[in-house]
């Protein structure tokens, strides 16, 4: 259980998945990985793309890296950073060659089973 919003942090996931499918390279595969590390959870969404992008950048308001081949006014990772800053974790963007990695990580309140 993370502890903070159930309603603001579902943003989070669904601005990182949306914007790898519209910045992604088409046909391309998307990586969604969850998982509980100790007292942190884990989100990582990997997505290869042809749109060179700034790793601190891309976090501030109205910052877009795509020019106009992508609809889209720069909102979306601002929002998703302040969110997952509001929730006492941390967000980064981890740009490779052709590809492009956000991880967030946040304090877990507790684990929950499985069978839960």
């Amino acid at each position: 259980m993370v502890p903070g919003s159930q309603k603001s942090f579902p943003i989070v996931p669904a601005v990182l998945i949306e914007n790898a499918i519209k910045y992604g390279r088409g046909g391309s595969t998307i990586t969604a990985d969850v998982r509980a590390i100790g007292k942190t959870a884990m989100l990582a969404i990997d997505n290869e793309t042809e749109h060179p992008i700034d790793p601190v950048r891309c976090f501030e308001r109205g910052t877009r890296f795509a020019g106009g081949a992508v609809e889209g006014g720069g909102f979306g990772l601002f929002l998703a950073r302040e969110i997952v800053a509001a929730h006492h974790g941390t967000i980064r963007c981890v740009p490779g060659r052709g590809s492009v990695r956000f991880e967030v990580e946040l304090p877990l309140d507790r684990v929950v089973p499985t069978e839960w």
